[in-house]
């Protein structure tokens, strides 16, 4: 029985994709790095990885452009809406189920977000940031460990390849969403758990017996 389900933030519940390739092509074009449609591609179909290395930057060179990136899109929350349909996870809160997010973002970015698109913030259990990009599972431990859960009572739901290594990685249920960052001929190579097309899919998935 699912007992608490984990969300990452931007692709998984926020449309924030158009926003920061926008806000990605602002930075390196600062770097002198030209950025067009071949880089977000990368990231569609080969994952953040790739992306990162699509820079042609070292790797530090590479983590500061993304800092400054997230900088850029605290001050443009503004710009951001949440999917469609995201209404849906406060059934998955009227069943019993705890919610919580664990995302790359920042929580102030998290929080503005939600609260300027009505999001009732206030079914979160938590909101966990974590900077490191390729952190997740390590984080998702430590949830399981300070809530008491066995490693079957959570799942974890993402649009990246990443989200769904750092489940598998711990032995947590995960949940491929399509509307995200990776495309669905990526994100089945990592394979999760189960693949949402819908946030209803997700209720569904989440009150199986």
């Amino acid at each position: 029985m699912i007992k608490a389900a984990i969300f990452d933030f931007d692709g998984a519940i926020c449309d924030s994709f158009q926003e920061m390739m926008k806000c990605f092509q602002k930075v390196l074009q600062e770097e002198g790095v030209i950025f067009d449609i071949n880089n977000v591609r990368t990231l569609q179909t080969k994952g953040a990885k790739d992306f990162f290395i699509s820079f042609g930057l070292e790797k530090q060179r590479s983590l500061d452009v993304l800092n400054r990136v997230r900088e850029i899109m605290e001050k443009r929350n503004s710009k951001i809406r949440l999917f469609s349909g995201v209404e849906e996870i406060y059934k998955l809160e009227s069943m019993g189920v705890k919610i919580s997010i664990l995302s790359s973002s920042k929580t102030n970015y998290i929080k503005k977000i939600l609260e300027q698109n009505s999001f009732k913030v206030e079914i979160l259990e938590e909101i966990i940031s974590e900077d490191n990009l390729y952190g997740k599972g390590q984080h998702l431990k430590e949830y399981i460990d300070k809530h008491g859960f066995s490693a079957d009572e959570i799942i974890y739901i993402g649009d990246e390849v990443r989200d769904i290594e750092a489940a598998n990685q711990i032995k947590v249920p995960s949940v491929a969403v399509t509307w995200g960052y990776n495309e669905l001929s990526l994100l089945k190579t990592a394979k999760p758990t189960f693949i949402a097309k819908s946030f209803q899919d997700l209720v569904v998935f989440t009150n199986r017996e």
